[in-house]
Parts: structure tokens; C-alpha cells; sequence
């Protein structure tokens, strides 16, 4: 896993080329009304699974919080896992 990069998605058409698991940068929020703040967030680090579509048109990534996929602004993987064998 050492040749893992994070790949900058400044156009939002920008897609992994492979299915499976990655690490994930979703854009944060913040919401005030008349100068009071209702809630604010940073920027943050999760997990998301991408499911490529038909061949030209991009993906999906499904995340680990209900953000819209365009929130993320940066993706590295994929990261594989191995099977689950209890001892």
C-alpha cells in the first residue's frame, strides 16, 4: 500500500478506474441565520465504496454518511481487505 496517492477531484468528472474501497475527503459546512451559528463542520475523512457504471459514464461512490458523492473532493485507493476468517 505504499504506492497510494490522493487524487484531487477539481473536476467533479474525475472518477477512480477501479471498483472497491477508498479513503475519502468530504467538504464540510456551516449554516448561520442572523449571525448565529446553526451548526459548522470542517472538512473530514471517511470511507466510501465506488461502483463504476456503463463504460464513459463515471460512478458512484456510496459513503459511510449521507453526504451527497459531489461533496468529496479527494480520493485514495483502492484499499483491499482480506476475508474474514475467525479463528
Amino acid at each position: 500500500m505504499d504506492n497510494l496517492k490522493w487524487v484531487y477531484r477539481n473536476n467533479k468528472d474525475v472518477f477512480p478506474t477501479v471498483d472497491g474501497w477508498y479513503r475519502v475527503m468530504v467538504s464540510g459546512d456551516s449554516e448561520s441565520i442572523d449571525g448565529h451559528t446553526i451548526y459548522s463542520f470542517d472538512d473530514y475523512e471517511t470511507w466510501a465504496q465506488y461502483k463504476s457504471h456503463a463504460p464513459d459514464e463515471g460512478g458512484s461512490f456510496i459513503g459511510s454518511h449521507d453526504e451527497d458523492e459531489y461533496c468529496i473532493f479527494a480520493f485514495c485507493g483502492p484499499i483491499t481487505f482480506p476475508p474474514y476468517k475467525a479463528d
